[in-house]
This record gives C-alpha cells, structure tokens and sequence, in this order.
C-alpha cells in the first residue's frame, strides 16, 4: 500500500506523477513502500524529475537485494539463498555488475523484456566462449549429420569394426556439418580464410583485418521467427505435423530394410531422430505452404477446394 505522504510528493511533480502511474512504476512504489527504504524527507530536498526517478530506483534496488526471501525453516537446514541452497549467492557487487551488463544488451538489441529461452550468443563477449559456442554447433552438426550419412550406408557397406563406424561419421559428417554450423557462403569462406590470415599478420607483425575479428568465429541470431520472418504455428499445428513427419521417415526408413538386417534397428531409430531435427524448419513451413497452395488452388477457379484448404489452416 503506497501511503499518502508518498501520494502528496508525487502531486508536486507532473512530470513523475505521469510516469507512476503505469503498473511498473506502481508496483515499484508499492514494493519500496512495504520495505521502508525510500526516505521520504531527502526524496523531498530533491529538485528535477531525474534526481527523484534515480532516488527511486536506487531505493528499489536497496530493497530487491536486501530483503529477506529465505524461511526461517530453510535457515535452519543452512541454505543461504532459494536458487544457490548452501553455496554462497553472489555479492551485491556482483549481482549489480551483471544487471548492468543485461540492461546494456536488451538496450543493444532494442529489447524491453528478457527472457532466458531467448538469450542470444551475442551476449558471450569473450573470443574464447564464442570460439567454445561455435565448436559445440559445430560438433552437434557434424555428429547429427554423420549418423543420418552413414546409417543410410550402412545396408550397401559395412565396416570392418566399431571404430569404422565412428570414424566413418565423423569424415562423412565433417562438410555438411560445416555448412550448417556456418549457413552462408561469406561466413565459410572467412571462417577458412582466418588460420592463414592470422598466420600472415603473426610473421609480418600485421593487425588482423577489421572484418575477421568482427565476423570470427560466427555468431547468429537462434531464433526462427526473427530468422525466416514468418509466424511460427501453434503446438497443436506442431504436433501435427511432427506426428505425420515421423511416421513417413518411420515407413521410409524401415522400407529399406530386411528381416535380415535386425541389427540396424537402434542405429535407425537413431537417425530418424537426428533427421527430425533438420526437418524442423521444413515442418515450420509447412503450415504456410498449405495456405500458398490453398489459394493458387482457389486462382485456378477451384473456389470450393482452395477455400477449404485455407480454412483449416487457418
């Protein structure tokens, strides 16, 4: 409950009174309000409506970092923190350097809100965990598709043992999960590029051009939607089409085995669940080409049938 003092205060400024009265600057005030941090008194001596904005924000953050959130029960078991249990959370040094950094990069990105799900590998500052962010895609992309190569091969040549197989995948993974842990020409060709360009700047005591040590190693954005600039569909469009997608790689599949061929099963159970995960951007699309085709249906004078598509995928 925000009291009447406060109320008073805000009146003699029109400018802070417009600004309180959106839900986040009243629940801050509710919130400073219950914790008793904001002095009202040298609130007051303050002259501008900036001066008293950052008086207020620097009383929320005194009582955000200073409020009590662990159970007397909980104290008892020596947890000192919800999140961190019996480790030591962070300092206020710490906690107020980070928050710094996260309101730096939504600025950066013209963000208002964050959200974890959505966190970009652009917030990695450091060369070496962006170096350690690609190898990781990298890997991940010569794995996935090194197992779909090599588990379609599999019928036609066999390996002489085990360590066949995983070398096997790892050489028949290696260029395709190259383009896809770059995803454009100009980004590959640098990537190539870079180990002999930084060897020529190391002999001839030259800087690395402006263009590698921006571009290397490659950073993207993950997120589809802002990616291939369409809606994604619901969970239950998704689901869908996940379900009908699997059962044709399941038949397509298991249509190239025998009965004699039993010991391919788990490899294929495999593949199919690698070959899923790059079948999800076509799957995303799906939804709209539905609709495409619907009304090039529906141009081509089949009124009925182009509408009928466009509705139920709508």
């Amino acid at each position: 409950m925000i009291s009447r003092e406060i109320w008073e205060t805000l009146l003699l400024d029109s400018e802070l009174l417009k600004l309180v009265k959106t839900p986040l600057f009243l629940s801050i005030l509710g919130f400073i309000s219950f914790e008793n941090t904001l002095s009202l008194k040298h609130w007051k001596t303050l002259t501008s409506t900036k001066a008293r904005l950052e008086y207020l924000f620097d009383a929320y953050w005194e009582a955000a970092i200073t409020r009590d959130i662990v159970t007397p029960q909980m104290e008892l078991q020596g947890y000192r923190s919800r999140t961190y249990r019996r480790k030591n959370p962070p300092s206020r040094r710490q906690t107020r350097k980070w928050l710094v950094f996260l309101a730096q990069q939504l600025h950066r990105e013209s963000q208002t809100e964050f959200f974890i799900e959505e966190m970009q590998p652009q917030m990695l500052t450091k060369k070496i965990y962006q170096w350690q962010y690609w190898f990781l895609l990298f890997s991940f992309a010569v794995v996935c598709t090194g197992i779909i190569v090599t588990t379609s091969l599999l019928p036609y040549f066999q390996p002489p043992s085990s360590l066949g197989i995983f070398w096997l995948v790892l050489v028949l993974g290696l260029i395709p999960g190259f383009i896809f842990a770059t995803e454009s020409k100009p980004d590959g060709a640098r990537l190539i590029l870079y180990p002999f360009v930084t060897l020529f700047c190391w002999l001839f005591k030259r800087d690395i051009p402006r263009e590698f040590r921006q571009n290397i190693p490659i950073i993207h954005k993950i997120y589809l939607s802002h990616r291939l600039r369409i809606r994604i569909p619901s969970f239950q469009e998704l689901k869908s089409h996940v379900l009908l997608t699997i059962e044709i790689i399941r038949l397509a599949l298991f249509s190239f085995g025998n009965q004699e061929r039993d010991d391919l099963l788990p490899l294929r159970l495999v593949a199919s669940s690698f070959l899923l995960i790059y079948l999800m951007p076509i799957i995303l699309l799906i939804h709209l080409i539905h609709i495409l085709l619907g009304k090039i249906i529906y141009n081509f004078g089949f009124n009925k049938s182009g509408l009928n598509i466009i509705k139920k995928n709508k």
